[in-house]
């Protein structure tokens, strides 16, 4: 199901758990690119170096253990027409990677995207620019939703599902259902960022000199 271009009204009030299982499920239905070698990265990193804008996520093994926490298994990029979920199972993502992360001319946005560069910053040191977390956004304007289920309904009037949000990840062959749920996840969080823009709440182009907000 395709997102309305056209932005919704925005719902003020927040939205009982009840209420979001009763909006539509979307789920990402474009390409999806999975990296998994260096001649892979240079080809996606050439589309995604075009962009001005992407949708950025990562997913983890879960740990069931206290104290216990693992690396990301994955990094997935959306840009305006496609996805990539880079797979860092199947080889040593290259620095150019990071690289993006680091551009300020381009900008990244997610949920808990403090959490996830962390975690990617204990696989390469890297200093992030150009990133726009929703979440910080959300509780700055004193929004009643956070969480990207919780944006997505607000902003797009839509539901998501987070039901392989605890699979294995660390398996180097993901499911289908994984492939989806993680290009959704990347997907999603550009589309809130689009419909953030277009309500004021943020604007391009960023501080040249913000890095983690």
């Amino acid at each position: 199901m395709p997102i309305e271009k056209n932005s919704p009204p925005l719902m003020q009030d927040k939205l009982s758990k009840e209420e979001i299982n009763q909006l539509p499920l979307v789920r990402y239905e474009g390409p999806v690119e999975l990296v998994r070698s260096v001649e892979e990265e240079a080809e996606a990193l050439e589309a995604i170096s075009k962009e001005n804008l992407l949708g950025v996520d990562t997913e983890t093994r879960p740990s069931f253990k206290k104290g216990r926490s693992y690396l990301p298994s994955i990094l997935q990029v959306a840009t305006s027409d496609k996805v990539y979920l880079f797979c860092f199972k199947w080889y040593a993502v290259g620095k150019p990677v990071f690289g993006v992360l680091e551009n300020p001319d381009i900008v990244k946005t997610g949920v808990a995207l403090r959490e996830d560069i962390a975690g990617l910053q204990k696989i390469r040191s890297f200093n992030p620019n150009g990133i726009v977390d929703l979440a910080t956004v959300a509780r700055q304007k004193s929004l009643k939703h956070s969480g990207l289920r919780g944006l997505a309904a607000l902003f797009l009037h839509v539901r998501i599902s987070k039901m392989e949000q605890c699979s294995n990840w660390a398996s180097k062959d993901l499911t289908p259902r994984q492939i989806t749920y993680a290009a959704t996840d990347a997907w999603i969080s550009r589309e809130i960022f689009l419909s953030m823009e277009s309500h004021g709440l943020v604007t391009r182009p960023l501080d040249p000199e913000r890095g983690l907000q």
